[in-house]
């Protein structure tokens, strides 16, 4: 999938820079974590 500039559209690609947010995030396995705006458009 193509970004598109005109929508201020990123994504992240990098698995090393998700894991270090997640590991900011010190989530306990009793907490619910949802993804917004996934998928096209």
């Amino acid at each position: 999938m193509n970004k598109n500039i005109k929508y201020s559209q990123n994504f992240l690609t990098s698995e090393k820079v998700l894991n270090q947010i997640i590991k900011q995030l010190n989530l306990k396995e009793t907490d619910t974590v949802y993804e917004i705006g996934t998928g096209k458009g």
